[in-house]
């Protein structure tokens, strides 16, 4: 179960990170 749980906890943070930099660059080039 650790194992399982430790690739998910990776994948979520590489997600937001990658969500949150889309959207600050979005943001800022569509202003």
């Amino acid at each position: 179960m650790s194992k399982g749980s430790k690739p998910k906890s990776s994948v979520k943070a590489q997600y937001d990170l990658t969500g949150k930099k889309i959207v600050i660059t979005g943001g800022a080039g569509f202003l």
